[in-house]
């Protein structure tokens, strides 16, 4: 067999499944690709659209944010030559519709698919082979599709209808009216304008023939499963012409499809761009003696919530939380700072990212969220500033950067500290009596635990929260250490500060009868110290442990440990709730109130297996039966690298019932969350490294 145009072959850290008829299974494999600026693209690995966010290209028109679906999918026909007047005719696309029927029926010429810095999908019909290429530029709204043909000898002529809507992206396209888009067409382009954006696709080779047409009830069975809406409209301007002839065509047929009209850009340099800067990340993972190639796919993952956002006209890093549908937010990024940035040694994001959100602490407080319109940003949160002490003293270990930590960090966790102590916004501020912190209300969600829908607040925990607490100590400790030798004074007052909150701490949270910690303290007049614990058994207490400051007593760390194993563990990480707890819920499932219902009552989180195998790491002194053991309980997590979402982990999975034979975990949530990715990773290099302070 000739190859008539070229061809790149896969990388060596490329997944390639191949297919094999089962429609179902193949449709629940999803990608993910993006750009480094909000924007990505994302779909399955048999090409079936299943979500409202699937789509070829997604734009992210106030990066990383303000983003629109552009390019939804594609309509193609392959026309192959089988004799001086005929042709085998075949389509490679499928799109399900509300009846149920997948049209065309591409897959049943589908063999494999594969995913590294680009997506690839293979098809056989006869004796040629077609290979749809998708890869997604960096730094820019675009992306390319690129067809590579091997034929013996024949001509092969495709016919591609690009289907568009240029809707926000968490909305369905129900307006089909004539004029939604105004377009200009061209010899080999079209550019369609709408309120959101301009959007054009075009080639160097193809002739673009208009052809309006519309359509209708394209059916996405994932937003179904959520008691969303799941169908909608989808517009073709026209499609673009090509044939392959063995004697002339040397070069693969590529259309792209972008924001304006500057769009055709050199694919390879592009390409050698991204995996220098990939190779980057997985050689500083490798010189942490980390060579495990699970561990590498995860240094390749973390890149994907890597972004830029522009903050008082200054382009600066962040972190998106999750894909598809989260944003950048304090929390989730000081959580993700160490295991995304630090561990993969990029230095100056990580500084800069600290140096962003510090500027803009206010009263004590770091941004939960930047105003995508630029306004002023959001303060929502109790235990993001405290985040964000435990980031920039991990920033300091790890890069022994003081001066970047003095002039960056240091005012802004000087500045949290003398909030938290005298008292700032959100309710939020220390007990004189016993030195504890105390948040918010009964109607805020202040933790991470802030699950809240039509005005029910699903899981309370306003008062002294445990985390909280341990966050508040180990952050004292954290900066008491840091200005030892420029401010004596200063670190001695922060130090004899943690000492009496620690000894409040184990006073106040300990929990005889189930020897570990209450999850929160709750103001009640009726209690002598007007502080009632709640016995919930809930994995926050982990930071108790898992910080490098702990609060108790090393039996103590142990009982908390095994007190979290017998009950939260899981092979996908740690149930928010015990399952002997009459409110947890097994299932992460139904219409979008149950699911919130369920969100932190049993559900379980992948993230938490970062607090959770320190903590089992520190109390058992890193030896190396404590290592073997910690190696097995990330083992199941590694393995999800091969699962929903092809090199990521999921948001959250099914609790599940623990006296069933099968926990039956389903990953749900976020296909590709920040957390996830970023816990695992951190946790994986710290099992082979030992601790950094």
């Amino acid at each position: 067999m000739s190859v008539t145009a070229e061809q790149r072959a896969p990388s060596d850290s490329a997944r390639v499944l191949s297919y094999d008829g089962d429609v179902d299974a193949f449709s629940g494999i999803e990608w993910l690709l993006t750009n480094k600026r909000g924007g990505f693209a994302m779909g399955s690995a048999l090409g079936l659209n299943t979500r409202r966010y699937h789509g070829l290209l997604i734009a992210a028109t106030q990066p990383p944010v303000g983003r629109i679906m552009l390019l939804n999918g594609l309509i193609e026909r392959i026309a192959i030559q089988t004799g001086r007047s005929a042709e085998t005719v075949a389509e490679i696309s499928n799109h399900r519709f509300t009846d149920g029927t997948i049209h065309p029926q591409g897959h049943t010429y589908l063999k494999r698919f594969e995913i590294d810095h680009a997506c690839r999908w293979v098809y056989q019909i006869g004796d040629v082979e077609i290979t749809r290429e998708l890869y997604l530029f960096d730094d820019r709204d675009e992306c390319a599709i690129s067809y590579h043909v091997k034929s013996p000898g024949r001509t092969v002529r495709i016919r591609i209808a690009p289907l568009v809507s240029v809707r926000d992206f968490h909305e369905l396209l129900r307006d089909t009216t004539d004029d939604r888009f105004g377009f200009v067409p061209g010899p080999k382009q079209i550019m369609l304008c709408t309120d959101a954006c301009e959007l054009c696709i075009g080639s160097e080779q193809a002739i673009f023939v208009p052809d309006e047409d519309w359509w209708h009830q394209f059916h996405y069975a994932r937003e179904a499963e959520r008691g969303l809406a799941d169908s909608e409209s989808l517009f073709t301007p026209g499609c673009f012409e090509y044939t392959f002839d063995p004697r002339t065509s040397k070069h693969p047929l590529t259309i792209y499809a972008g924001v304006g009209s500057d769009l055709v850009r050199p694919i390879e340099e592009s390409i050698a761009q991204h995996q220098g800067h990939i190779a980057a990340i997985t050689d500083h993972v490798r010189a942490s003696g980390v060579t495990a190639e699970p561990v590498l796919r995860l240094a390749r993952a973390s890149d994907a919530y890597v972004v830029g956002r522009r903050v008082d006209g200054v382009l600066s890093t962040s972190i998106l939380a999750g894909f598809p549908w989260f944003a950048d937010w304090g929390r989730d990024t000081m959580i993700c700072l160490p295991g995304l940035l630090l561990t993969t040694g990029r230095w100056g994001e990580a500084l800069q990212t600290l140096s962003t959100f510090g500027r803009h602490v206010q009263r004590g407080l770091i941004p939960n969220r930047f105003d995508d319109y630029g306004g002023r940003p959001h303060y929502n949160t109790v235990d993001a500033s405290l985040w964000y002490i435990h980031a920039a003293s991990q920033y300091l270990a790890m890069s022994k950067d003081f001066d970047g930590f003095a002039e960056h960090a240091l005012p802004a966790c000087l500045e949290i500290i003398e909030h938290y102590r005298r008292g700032t916004d959100l309710g939020i501020g220390m007990d004189e009596g016993d030195k504890l912190i105390f948040a918010g209300d009964a109607n805020t969600q202040l933790t991470w635990m802030d699950a809240k829908r039509d005005g029910t607040v699903f899981t309370p925990r306003h008062g002294k929260a445990v985390e909280i607490n341990a966050l508040w100590h180990h952050a004292l400790l954290a900066v008491s250490e840091a200005v030892t030798s420029h401010d004596a004074a200063l670190s001695a007052s922060l130090r004899m500060l943690a000492g009496e909150v620690a000894a409040s701490f184990r006073q106040a949270f300990w929990n005889d009868d189930t020897r570990c910690l209450y999850d929160v303290l709750t103001a009640d007049s009726a209690y002598e110290d007007g502080w009632r614990p709640v016995p919930d058994i809930r994995p926050n207490q982990l930071l108790a442990v898992s910080l490098p400051h702990s609060p108790l007593r090393i039996a103590q760390q142990r009982a908390v440990v095994d007190v979290c194993r017998e009950h939260l563990l899981t092979p996908m990480g740690l149930r928010t709730l015990s399952p002997t707890d009459p409110a947890y819920q097994p299932r992460f499932e139904g219409d979008m109130f149950a699911r919130d219902a369920a969100y932190h009552q049993g559900t379980c989180w992948p993230w938490l297996i970062g607090p959770f195998v320190e903590a089992f790491l520190r109390s058992e002194g890193f030896t190396e039966n404590a290592r073997r053991q910690a190696r097995e309980f990330i083992s199941p997590l590694l393995a999800q690298l091969d699962s929903q979402c092809l090199g990521q982990i999921a948001e959250v999975y099914d609790g599940g019932d623990p006296a069933a034979a099968d926990l039956d975990q389903r990953p749900q949530g976020c296909i590709a969350q920040a957390w996830s990715v970023a816990e695992l990773l951190r946790i994986a290099i710290l099992i082979e490294r030992g601790p950094i302070g």
